[in-house]
């Protein structure tokens, strides 16, 4: 009985620190991409938003705290052939309305170059991805 006990509270404390933690807010602004990425809207939505679902964060857009996430890509040529991508991708945390007003410093995106294979396509979605999770890493940090 009395393991039953400590279990129940143990229980217990898991959900209530499980709720709290849902509870957590930032919003998210992705800007659109361009036709020359070699990735598509929604595919960088949805990876980006699976980095919130997975730090159990909820991406509210009517925040005026949020991490911006804004990314640029270009396709390199070898004479006439198309051989790879230069993808530049800025994250930050930034405050406004609707749209970023003023950018933090601290920027989590960087400038990474792939090639046309399936492979180098999901490498340069990969890089936006991680940058994305390290900010949200240290918006945890700082939060918790």
């Amino acid at each position: 009985m009395k393991f039953i006990k400590l279990l129940l509270v143990a229980l217990s404390v898991t959900l209530s620190t499980a709720s709290v933690l849902a509870e957590e807010r930032l919003g998210l602004y992705i800007t659109p991409i361009d036709n020359d990425c070699p990735f598509n809207q929604k595919q960088l939505e949805s990876r980006v938003e699976g980095e919130f679902l997975r730090a159990r964060l909820k991406p509210d857009e009517q925040d005026s705290a949020f991490l911006y996430v804004k990314v640029q890509c270009l396709k390199t040529h070898a004479g006439d052939r198309h051989n790879g991508y230069i993808v530049a991708s800025n994250i930050a945390f930034a405050i406004g309305e609707g749209q970023p007003q003023l950018l933090f410093l601290d920027d989590y995106g960087t400038v990474a170059i792939g090639g046309t294979g399936e492979s180098g396509k999901q490498f340069l979605l990969n890089v936006v991805v991680e940058g994305t999770s390290n900010a949200i890493t240290d918006f945890l940090k700082a939060t918790l």
